[in-house]
């Protein structure tokens, strides 16, 4: 269990995170330490789904998850409405049952992944900020202390991420005024490719739609950055957004 010293400095961390002088990589992977957890993922509900943020999980299981064992998650169904809430998976599923799933036994098992602890947080729009830490099946379960715990930091995080979604957007509008007044300056494939980002496809996925390399999209998104003044594709797709040059 994290301690109140402990608890500050991770505190400290997020905030720092929210006004980029942290990395939340790093935030996660001191999350994950204080609460004794080997795999985490933290999606922050402004940012493209490409860029989310995990530790201990391999990036190619996210589309597989999406396309198909999200629908077969059984505790999904009975997920609370995202208000904020902290809840293990085997408070909506006993775990036995939870077993027996397809779902744990095909996408969570082969990855050592048991005992799931989340935060899930509504951020004024149809996505959600959200936490998941989990435990191997060799560690124990989650118990309420640890929930208590982590009740304890969800109001910084979310107050985190909505410093950093109104810095981000104060940036992008700044960028948008310095570029509105003259011709889009993105090109119609710089477009289809931010456009993909900002639906979270990831550059080989952007690739096979377009029938390009990843390498040429690759190119597409840099130059894209270069001409919006952006130094990530998440900044890019914001101004181009404030522009109005993406339809997503």
């Amino acid at each position: 269990m994290p301690d109140d010293h402990q608890l500050a400095g991770l505190i400290g961390q997020t905030y720092d995170a929210a006004i980029g002088d942290e990395d939340w990589t790093r935030v996660l992977d001191r999350l994950l330490g204080l609460f004794d957890a080997r795999t985490g993922l933290l999606a922050r509900s402004f940012v493209p789904m490409h860029d989310l943020v995990i530790i201990g999980i391999d990036e190619a299981c996210i589309p597989q998850y999406r396309a198909h064992y999200q629908q077969r998650d059984p505790i999904r169904p009975m997920m609370p409405a995202p208000d904020g809430s902290i809840f293990t998976n085997f408070m909506l599923v006993p775990e036995a049952a939870y077993m027996r799933s397809e779902f744990y036994s095909d996408m969570l098992a082969p990855r050592d992944m048991h005992a799931g602890l989340f935060w899930m947080d509504p951020a004024g729009s149809d996505r959600t900020d959200t936490l998941s830490m989990w435990r191997p099946r060799s560690r124990p379960a989650w118990d309420e202390a640890q929930v208590r715990a982590l009740r304890a930091i969800a109001p910084h995080l979310r107050r985190a991420m909505g410093i950093e979604r109104r810095i981000a957007g104060a940036a992008a509008r700044r960028t948008a005024v310095r570029l509105a007044r003259g011709p889009s300056p993105l090109t119609r494939r710089e477009r289809e490719c931010l456009a993909r980002v900002a639906r979270g496809v990831s550059s080989k996925g952007i690739a096979r739609e377009l029938d390009l390399s990843t390498y040429t999209i690759n190119e597409y998104v840099e130059s894209a950055m270069r001409k919006l003044r952006a130094s990530s594709r998440t900044e890019a797709v914001a101004t181009a957004m404030v522009l109005g040059l993406l339809d997503t």
